[in-house]
């Protein structure tokens, strides 16, 4: 009996975090992802918010500070799935944080970035790692 209590805990485990994982699109290298993204950007956080509640998206305010493609202007805002909302969510994102952002085009036009497409804090392995790439990929001219 102590078998099957443990075994079925075990498969409830598993099931619970298949049903629930993110799942992402990997690419085949950073030069792939690149194209693939509409906007690709260092910023700084500016404004947070309003989160509504937990099943919206909540819009964040960047100041550019390093621009790789897809931005007019010195800030952009980019809807983020609210903590709790999906499991690709990347967290409440802090102000004056700075982030590496890849970005895509939703249809109502707004940015739109999640964890499967890549919201680094600088103080990150991944931020600092694709930030070296990003720089040797994009010409100076075009930042």
């Amino acid at each position: 009996m102590r078998k099957t209590i443990c075994l079925v805990a075990f498969l409830a485990l598993l099931l619970s975090n298949a049903l629930f994982a993110c799942e992402c699109q990997y690419y085949e290298s950073l030069e792939v992802k690149f194209a693939k993204m509409d906007a690709v950007f260092v910023g700084r956080v500016t404004k947070v918010g309003p989160l509504k509640n937990s099943a919206d998206n909540y819009d964040v305010t960047f100041e550019i500070e390093k621009l790789y493609k897809g931005v007019n202007g010195k800030a952009v805002v980019v809807s983020l799935p609210a903590p709790g909302a999906a499991n690709c969510n990347v967290g409440l994102l802090a102000e004056n944080t700075r982030y590496l952002v890849y970005a895509t085009l939703i249809p109502n036009g707004k940015l739109a970035a999640s964890m499967c497409s890549g919201v680094y804090e600088s103080s990150g392995n991944w931020y600092k790692h694709d930030v070296e790439a990003l720089d040797a990929l994009v010409a100076p001219a075009q930042k």
